[in-house]
């Protein structure tokens, strides 16, 4: 049927007055280009219209195009910031948990070991047991350290990368010795102990990684070799202009002496006969226990001790991070000595001129430990 001009008109009458009256309010509202334009004039019926993709705007100079030297959204501060903050969440907790154990085992031994290994020990386990909870204030203190130094920016120092591969060390050694143990500890403490401690492991090791500028990989065995390397430089006394005389020496001789400890405690079924010598009460498979993970515990501490005896050359010893490391020395020296002096008084240990000079040197490490935390001036310059 076909339709006379007017009733065309009539029917096209309403579309034309919409599409006017869009383009009036086009005039006065500037609105964006749209990618497919509403025709002016309504199309007969039937007539099909040609259909365009919405298409996002193409580059179209050098300055548009993705350049080689542009940061990817990885290296953005933005991001940068964002894990410098996990970093820093991530070794706040490594701090609480190792410092809550620590302060445990140290405050209430027998009962500590009676919760984790289902025992109850005598004066010799317990005293082993205080000697361990010092070795986790000692790590969560260096733990402290690398979070100060992540909201910093600091990681990327050859000393907070000596103390993330000490932790990364320390804990992968506790967690072979607790499972290789004569006498492990209960399932549950287990189960907790290792995740605790892997978790720092692995943490320390990523953070090193991500913090190191030789591009190597981290693998076990370059790890273990940047951790003997960092040992390497324990014979050598460089002095300078600011250097702490007495500090660099007593701190050396202290790390000889612990790596001394760890070999003792490695091979403490060797030496079973000097060892006998000393004690006068069984060890006990317990006992022979704590003495493998304590001697894992002395490897941290003579990192620690080396990083001192380094800060002590570089007359660095008043920053506030190896003024934190002296606290943990002195921890850790001031246990050992009580743990020896309790020894003694219950006839566990027999007193001898041995025993005295651990005694003594202990004595003497914490004391100058103490002295360099409260007298030790910052670097001018």
């Amino acid at each position: 049927m076909k339709l006379s001009a007017a009733a065309i008109c009539a029917r096209r009458a309403p579309a034309a007055a919409l599409a006017a009256t869009f383009q009036l309010c086009r005039q006065a509202l500037p609105l964006p280009p749209l990618a497919v334009r509403l025709p002016l004039v309504a199309a007969p019926r039937g007539t099909r219209l040609p259909r365009k993709r919405c298409q996002l705007p193409r580059a179209t100079s050098s300055e548009d195009s993705p350049h080689a030297d542009q940061p990817l959204a990885a290296d953005s501060p933005v991001m940068e910031v964002e894990r410098q903050t996990e970093r820093a969440l991530a070794y706040a907790a490594v701090t609480a948990l190792l410092g809550g154990s620590g302060l445990a085992l140290a405050a209430a031994p027998s009962a500590a070991v009676q919760f984790l290994w289902g025992a109850c020990p005598g004066l010799l386990v317990a005293g082993m047991a205080r000697v361990l909870g010092s070795v986790l204030l000692l790590a969560a203190i260096c733990a402290n350290c690398l979070k100060e130094a992540a909201e910093k920016d600091l990681l990327r120092s050859d000393t907070y990368r000596r103390l993330n591969l000490a932790l990364f060390w320390w804990g992968l050694g506790t967690v072979a010795a607790l499972w290789l143990a004569p006498q492990q500890p209960l399932r549950y403490a287990l189960g907790v102990c290792t995740v605790l401690l892997a978790g720092t492991s692995a943490h320390a090791a990523l953070t090193y990684h991500e913090t190191s500028d030789e591009g190597e990989g981290w693998s076990p065995v370059y790890l273990a070799k940047q951790f003997l390397r960092s040992l390497g430089n324990l014979t050598s006394y460089s002095n300078g202009p600011d250097t702490a005389i007495y500090s660099l020496y007593t701190y050396g001789f202290a790390a000889k002496a612990t790596l001394a400890a760890v070999t003792a405690a490695v091979m403490h079924r060797q030496l079973r006969l000097a060892v006998d010598g000393l004690l006068l009460a069984p060890l006990g498979l317990l006992g022979e226990s704590l003495v493998a993970v304590n001697g894992v515990g002395y490897a941290l501490g003579a990192v620690v001790l080396f990083t001192l005896k380094d800060a002590a050359a570089r007359g660095r010893l008043g920053a506030s991070t190896f003024r934190a490391l002296n606290i943990g020395v002195a921890v850790m020296a001031l246990a050992n000595g009580i743990t020896i002096a309790s020894w003694v008084q219950a006839g566990v240990v027999a007193q001898t001129k041995a025993v005295c000079i651990k005694l003594a040197s202990h004595a003497l490490l914490a004391a100058l430990a103490l002295c360099n935390y409260a007298f030790a001036q910052k670097k001018k310059h």
